[in-house]
């Protein structure tokens, strides 16, 4: 059977045709190879971030059961997020806190603001907002605390108070917001967030324990 000759510039563009084709899958699987290994990269980090969190965490264990003051410094700078993401780490973290801390010292400053002292730790420095509301988390008093820890306030002793001492109101998602940075202030000073305490119920408290000595000066 005859075959006509195919016309050259045919069987040229049909090459050319088949080399694009060749060429765009090469850049499909280029794309892939790239996309998995910004994500391999994105992965390795993660892990070393939570490697790292892991490490703080179990010193700040061994400092505990050693009976040391100890720093775990959690918390991202600006965002008022102190909570780890992780279940098991917050779990150790409340684990660690119900150890409670022997003292707490609060020096106000003529601004209103404050130098806070936890347990022998370095001092540094915190808001009026974060120091009222700490010295009244940590006033002995309140209800429901058989564990030898200061008792607990509800949301309305709290705000009430510090109305008073402030000078306004403060409204319930205000209180939210000043526990929220409360935390966050200390946890970037190397104190456990988790002593500032809540529990359905009873309101909020910080855990010190009532035998020792609580300053404010």
């Amino acid at each position: 059977m005859f075959l006509p000759e195919k016309d050259p510039k045919v069987e040229a563009q049909e090459i050319l045709n088949k080399m694009m084709e060749v060429m765009e899958a090469i850049i499909r699987k280029e794309r892939e190879v790239v996309r998995l290994s910004e994500r391999t990269e994105l992965l390795a980090d993660e892990i070393a971030l939570e490697a790292e969190d892991w490490v703080e965490l179990a010193r700040g264990l061994l400092s505990v059961l050693a009976g040391n003051a100890f720093r775990l410094p959690i918390a991202t700078e600006g965002r008022c997020v102190p909570r780890p993401r992780s279940r098991k780490k917050r779990r150790l973290l409340e684990e660690i806190a119900r150890r409670g801390v022997a003292s707490l010292t609060i020096d106000p400053a003529p601004d209103g603001s404050a130098r806070v002292r936890v347990e022998g730790g370095d001092s540094f420095e915190m808001p009026r907002m974060g120091a009222e509301l700490l010295a009244l988390l940590a006033e002995p008093g309140g209800r429901n605390s058989p564990d030898g820890f200061v008792g607990w306030k509800t949301p309305g002793e709290i705000r009430f108070a510090l109305r008073k001492r402030l000078g306004k109101n403060v409204s319930p998602r205000a209180l939210a917001q000043g526990v929220c940075r409360l935390r966050d202030r200390l946890s970037r000073n190397g104190v456990n967030p988790e002593l500032v305490q809540t529990r359905r119920g009873d309101g909020y408290r910080f855990a010190l324990r009532i035998k020792e000595t609580t300053g404010r000066s």
